[in-house]
């Protein structure tokens, strides 16, 4: 069996640095300007925005549907589409554009033969559950859990073996994660050499650092929370460093737009970061 399914090329620009992207932004502003024109254009004043197009991971034709509840409200009145959580594929699934991008990402940019090890850190986000039928061996990890060390003492740890999994995906969750860089560093401890870390985050395009709010409340006996409700994090640029920080050999940052795929939206980011 093949190593790759069958697929159509993902449409995106991969950045190492902020410093390369913004040299890639300043280059291509008249291009930026007509996408975001054009996104503006179909602002609807009442009833979803319906689109037709192709859906990559289904290999199909489909519409995309994207109501307006979440969405930005214009000058004039008309609403613009949450497009990044919107453009609901008509396929069996019904993925909305986050997981369908996901789903298409892992299909075209990473090795993941079926008796692959897949590891979901966090909640099963949009796309999981098909990504979970293309391999034999799926995990969970819904947290980091505080696990002893057997000096008496306990730390934040995500419970599988080292090496355990071959791909680890997460769907907007580092941002609830106070221990950031500790759960970077044990989803690269949990990747088997090679093994890649596949994630979306709510990503800030403009900032050069992740904002960080102060360390929630501890638990009565002075732990730290392992996840809060409440975002902790905007991250921004330097999560590539933290990644390179935490052991990763390449960190990548793919921004991707294709109107014909469902990929709407000014600042669509899909992370890779490879051990």
């Amino acid at each position: 069996m093949s190593d790759r399914r069958r697929s159509v090329a993902f449409p995106s620009i991969r950045f190492a640095s902020r410093a390369e992207y913004l040299a890639w932004r300043d280059a291509n502003r008249p291009m930026l300007d007509r996408r975001f024109s054009y996104e503006r254009s179909l602002a609807s004043a009442g009833g979803d925005v319906v689109l037709g197009g192709a859906c990559a991971p289904c290999l199909r034709a489909t519409s995309f549907r994207s109501p307006l509840g979440d969405g930005e409200r214009l000058e004039d009145g008309r609403i613009m589409p949450n497009w990044r959580e919107q453009q609901v594929c008509d396929c069996a699934d019904a993925l909305p554009q986050r997981g369908r991008a996901l789903l298409h990402f892992l299909d075209a940019e990473v090795v993941m033969p079926v008796w692959a090890r897949l590891l979901n850190f966090g909640p099963e986000g949009p796309g999981f559950r098909a990504a979970s039928r293309r391999v034999e061996g799926v995990m969970l990890a819904p947290r980091l859990e505080w696990i002893s060390r057997g000096d008496g003492t306990e730390r934040l740890r995500l419970a599988q073996a080292d090496g355990a999994a071959h791909v680890v995906m997460s769907s907007d969750y580092l941002q609830h994660v106070p221990a950031l860089d500790g759960a970077l560093a044990e989803i690269r401890r949990v990747l088997a050499p090679g093994g890649a870390f596949v994630f979306t985050v709510p990503f800030h395009i403009d900032e050069a650092a992740t904002v960080s709010d102060p360390a929630p409340s501890a638990h009565a006996d002075g732990r730290v929370q392992a996840e809060t409700q409440q975002s902790v994090h905007r991250i921004g640029w330097d999560i590539l460093d933290r990644l390179r920080e935490a052991g990763f050999e390449q960190a990548h940052a793919h921004r991707y737009w294709a109107g014909e795929l469902g990929y709407l939206g000014s600042v669509n980011t899909i992370f890779m970061a490879v051990r």
